[in-house]
């Protein structure tokens, strides 16, 4: 080889060794650096920072280190943050909340929307509407309110409650355009559960157009609400439409014929749930379906309360009209006089007294029949199958079963 060619050649592996060098330099700062950062103090992130100065993370942990003993410096590790790493959307909008307390608003917002223009998550636009919210800047705050909803990926009721401090009139579903049905569903579950009953039929109507058996419970649970209140006519409709959409076992009811028992005959299993029978959970008493024909238990075991009602139904009916209630059953153990009563309620007039009729024992199964007259004004009755210790006698121990129960207009 000539002279030349080994000279080249010597030159070409010093500064290959070279380059191994400064490579090898340069991991042995990174590393150190790490190692330093993993000391999460300020000593340690300073001297990791000082090894490794291109390292974003280093001074966001250094920041938040400082936040409190040095607020100015901690915004200056911030800013140097966002410098080496502009993606990095957590800095941006950590940066822009002290700007914002120091009174730098115009900085603040500018941070915001940068964070929002790298990282189209919830976070940034969350933090945005928050920032007009606390500005009551409420043209900028919807918007941004809005596109928060399009990526909510865990709990929305941080955002329906700061939306309802804006104006609590709203109907969310529409004012957010809540494209997403389980966001729709959970809206709901928020207004039930901040009661919030003049958006209950809206808002549980819209979610029934979605047609989802998913939704079924949340929609019962509507139900349930708005037949407590009692809010009749939002009640009825929607039970018809549950099972206009056969999302429920049941024929839609008329209110405008009045008097329709549900599940008479017990066919369908009890839901406990607006116009079916409710069956809540007594101590001491046990109500059980017969069979697939038809039928219902009531096992009294002599433990139970001295008052309780084990089964009742709310039932649309018309006001200032009589009505006949038809029953079939028999008994087993329970003697005449025992306790045992149909007790009507008329639950959307105030003050009306209670209708009771006693149920005799009935061991052949011969059918019963009782009236009673609905006030003027009664659109909604309650009825209850209800026990109450008589004054002189032990807790009943036997059975009753209902066969069918029918409500119909007196002739």
């Amino acid at each position: 080889m000539k002279p030349v060619g080994r000279t080249f050649v010597a030159l070409a592996r010093l500064a290959a060794l070279a380059g191994l060098a400064a490579a090898g330099t340069w991991s042995f700062r990174v590393a150190a650096a790490d190692q330093k950062a993993r000391l999460v103090t300020v000593q340690g992130l300073e001297q990791a920072i000082a090894w490794s100065p291109r390292q974003s993370l280093n001074y966001v942990r250094l920041s938040a280190l400082l936040s409190d003993a040095d607020p100015k410096r901690a915004a200056e590790l911030l800013q140097s943050a966002v410098v080496l790493n502009y993606l990095d959307s957590r800095s941006w909008i950590d940066l822009a909340l002290r700007r914002e307390l120091n009174g730098n608003l115009l900085s603040a917002e500018r941070d915001l929307l940068r964070a929002a223009e790298v990282d189209r998550q919830y976070l940034p636009r969350w933090s945005l509407a928050n920032y007009y919210f606390r500005h009551s800047d409420n043209a900028r705050f919807w918007p941004w309110a809005q596109r928060a909803a399009t990526m909510v990926y865990d709990d929305p009721r941080p955002l329906f409650r700061l939306c309802d401090e804006v104006d609590g009139n709203q109907n969310l579903i529409e004012r957010l355009a809540l494209r997403n049905p389980d966001l729709r569903t959970g809206y709901l579950n928020y207004v039930l559960a901040k009661n919030r009953s003049e958006l209950i039929p809206a808002v549980a109507h819209r979610i029934l157009t979605d047609g989802r058996e998913s939704d079924v419970p949340a929609l019962l649970a509507a139900c349930d609400r708005l037949l407590e209140l009692p809010m009749v006519d939002q009640a009825l409709q929607l039970w018809n439409g549950l099972a206009k959409a056969r999302l429920i076992s049941y024929s839609p009811l008329s209110l405008a014929d009045g008097g329709a028992i549900t599940n008479g005959d017990f066919a369908s299993e009890l839901t406990s749930h607006g116009f079916d029978w409710h069956a809540p959970d007594v101590g001491g008493v046990s109500v059980v379906r017969e069979d697939s024909a038809g039928g219902i238990r009531l096992i009294f075991t002599g433990s139970q309360p001295e008052a309780c009602s084990p089964l009742s139904q709310f039932i649309a009916v018309q006001g200032n009209t009589h009505y006949e209630l038809e029953y079939r059953y028999n008994t087993s153990g329970i003697a005449n006089g025992a306790g045992l009563t149909w007790n009507v309620d008329y639950a959307d007039v105030k003050g009306a007294p209670t209708t009771l009729a006693a149920i005799p024992s009935n061991e052949m199964g011969n059918p019963r029949v009782f009236s009673f007259g609905t006030p003027a004004g009664c659109h909604l009755m309650r009825l209850m199958l209800a026990y109450r210790r008589a004054p002189g006698t032990t807790r009943i121990e036997g059975r009753m079963v209902l066969r069918q129960v029918r409500l119909r207009r007196a002739r």
